[in-house]
């Protein structure tokens, strides 16, 4: 149990702050009205939880296959990195229609990215300490 409420605080932790870093460095680096602000931080912790939640599932299913570092390399390579870029993909497509993302100019994914793979990062190594 203490292992249970140790990670759900430090999940909150990780994906609050990654939001913020989002607005922060938003804010000094590109010229963004507050509707876009709002993007930014909720497309970050969106992902973050995402993350999150593979971060779980992932590894229990990892018993299963035979190369999990094949399926993470999938993942990054067909998600993380052609939403970075900008690239029109069915499966960032269906997570922005269901969680009712408006448009996020395509500059801003590059920070968006870059923040929310540092954080699942953060989330999956303290997910194999706990």
């Amino acid at each position: 149990m203490k292992e249970l409420i140790t990670f759900v605080i430090l999940s909150a932790l990780v994906i609050v702050v990654a939001g913020y870093a989002g607005i922060y460095f938003a804010e000094k680096y590109y010229a963004i009205n507050e509707k876009e602000i709002q993007m930014v931080m909720l497309t970050i912790m969106i992902i973050t939880n995402i993350a999150n939640y593979f971060s779980i599932v992932l590894p229990d299913a990892g018993k299963k296959c035979t190369d999990l570092s094949s399926l993470r390399t999938w993942n990054f390579t067909w998600i993380y990195i052609p939403a970075a870029t900008g690239s029109d993909m069915l499966m960032i497509n269906l997570v922005k229609e269901f969680y009712e993302i408006d448009y996020v100019r395509p500059d801003l994914w590059v920070l968006i990215m870059t923040i929310s793979i540092i954080s699942s990062f953060i989330l999956y190594f303290a997910q194999v300490q706990i």
